[in-house]
């Protein structure tokens, strides 16, 4: 299997993160409540986002103390072991909000990357 590079990694944030916004635009809390296909859609772009962090060196994430890394990783370990327990509002503000936070983050890492 090949090794992912980070910028290959922050490519599959930033889809990610794309489609989940794509996805919530004007969703409600009841609407994506009621709408079990979303929740789990939504999920696996998180997890997907959790998981492509945690390649992220510390010294860069570093740069950028507003973003939670921490809890961005730890959400990914609760989708993971205990997904019968995630709260259904907190996944619908990770998509709504903290998403829309770490997106410019995201393509900013990417352009110092790719940048000759």
């Amino acid at each position: 299997m090949p090794v992912l590079t980070l910028r290959y990694r922050l490519h599959h944030v930033l889809d990610a993160i794309d489609r989940i916004r794509r996805r919530m635009a004007g969703v409600t809390f009841e609407a994506y409540q009621g709408d079990g296909d979303l929740q789990w859609m939504i999920e696996r772009g998180v997890l997907i986002i959790s998981e492509a962090i945690r390649h992220i060196p510390p010294e860069r994430a570093d740069r950028n103390p507003e973003i939670p890394w921490h809890q961005i990783k730890a959400i990914g370990n609760k989708l993971r072991h205990e997904y019968q327990w995630i709260d259904a509002y907190l996944m619908w503000t990770i998509a709504t909000k903290h998403v829309q936070e770490l997106r410019p983050v995201i393509v900013e890492m990417l352009a110092e990357i790719q940048a000759p």
